[in-house]
């Protein structure tokens, strides 16, 4: 790292350590998909195909990233689509790729039909009438953009299969970055009960993609959750679709790929305003935006306890000009100018999440790693072609 610039480093090995973990607190042969929304790096995408995992993907281009790891891991991972508002190259590329759609609205079904795309492996996603409790981010129990509302899906199932295509299941994503087993339980209670519904109208193996919402730390210190009865709990659960046949599947991104990731940024400068301690470091929202497009800000933890007492009180910020680059209000440490700090746990809705082209800075460099050596170093940037000749 230059003396004045930021880094990302990934360790490959907390990501398989991660999927073994999550497997080990998931149904006994269930399939796991690694949503890569999380972290899209081509590395890190490869990684957890090599482990054994499924790719989620929500876009073309994620789409392009998990075709090229699965050819590179030698694996036949399987690869599902999903999203709102799916462009017809999307749909095409998905094709193309023999990947599962999961469709959002009978909308997919159509623009399919206008592609001459017929055969398709189709997923129904379904928002779920009932609520999930106490997710991070609720994502069906309500109006929602995403899939077709449980008391329409037995419509859009009976399209799928009049279309033409391979009806294969449903999909399922009540909510994200759920802490509590019982909340993880209660939303997967949800989940089976509407899947059981249509385990017998697949074309071949029903796929229950009963969804994710694993927490995990982000920007500050700790360990990677642990739910000690949460396998017992989703045996029980799935029993009656495992015993039809069915593929139980789940998906995760944040927990996969929280605990591997690291930023390594630099102390720019230290300032006083009128009686407030400002820290100013390499990185800001643009490295480290903590999905601020959802209104979610980070309140990184730097290095340090932040309830120290003792130290003056600060604010660590970034070197945007905007007051809105704040990533912790309520500091304390004894951090100097040419200081570096590393803020842990940023594996996942790092980078990609952040508001990178913003202002111009440079992007961090991204640094993997496999057991502490180090396999490569790449730093993304913007390109802009012309599509249109002047």
């Amino acid at each position: 790292m230059n003396d004045d610039t930021s880094t990302y480093v990934y360790e490959l090995s907390a990501v398989s350590e991660a999927i073994a973990a999550l497997r080990d607190q998931l149904p006994d042969g269930s399939a796991l998909l690694y949503s890569m929304k999380a972290n899209p790096h081509p590395a890190v995408v490869e990684h957890a195909a090599r482990s054994g995992t499924g790719l989620e993907v929500s876009s073309e281009g994620e789409l392009a990233i998990a075709v090229q790891a699965r050819r590179r891991s030698g694996r036949a991972a399987e690869v599902v689509c999903t999203g709102p508002g799916k462009t017809a190259a999307y749909l095409r590329a998905a094709a193309e790729a023999a990947a599962v759609v999961s469709i959002e609205t009978p909308t997919e079904l159509r623009r399919m039909r206008e592609l001459g795309i017929t055969g398709q492996d189709i997923l129904v996603r379904i928002n779920a009438s009932a609520a999930s409790q106490r997710a991070g981010l609720q994502m069906t129990g309500t109006a929602s953009q995403f899939g077709v509302d449980e008391e329409d899906a037995d419509a859009v199932v009976r399209q799928v299969i009049e279309a033409g295509h391979r009806f294969r299941g449903v999909h399922l994503y009540m909510g994200s970055n759920i802490e509590s087993e019982d909340d993880l339980a209660g939303q997967f209670e949800i989940s089976t009960r509407i899947a059981e519904r249509y385990a017998g109208d697949a074309a071949g193996e029903f796929i229950a993609d009963l969804g994710g919402g694993f927490g995990h730390p982000f920007a500050v210190p700790g360990a990677r959750p642990h739910w000690p009865g949460l396998r017992a709990r989703l045996e029980a659960l799935t029993a009656r679709l495992r015993d039809r046949g069915a593929r139980v599947t789940f998906e995760s991104g944040r927990y996969l790929t929280g605990g591997c990731g690291v930023l390594k940024t630099v102390v720019l400068d230290v300032k006083r305003s009128k009686g407030q301690r400002f820290v100013v470091l390499s990185s800001g929202v643009n490295h480290l935006g903590g999905l601020s497009g959802l209104r979610r800000l980070p309140q990184a933890r730097i290095g340090t306890d932040d309830t120290a007492t003792g130290f003056e009180p600060e604010r660590i910020v970034g070197p945007l000009c905007t007051p809105v680059d704040v990533l912790n209000k309520q500091s304390a440490t004894e951090l100097a100018i040419g200081d570096t700090v590393t803020i842990p746990n940023v594996g996942a809705y790092g980078l990609s999440a952040s508001l990178t082209n913003f202002l111009g800075h440079p992007y961090p460099a991204e640094e993997i790693r496999l057991d502490g050596r180090l396999v490569t170093t790449t730093c993304a940037q913007v390109v802009h072609r012309e599509v249109v000749p002047a």
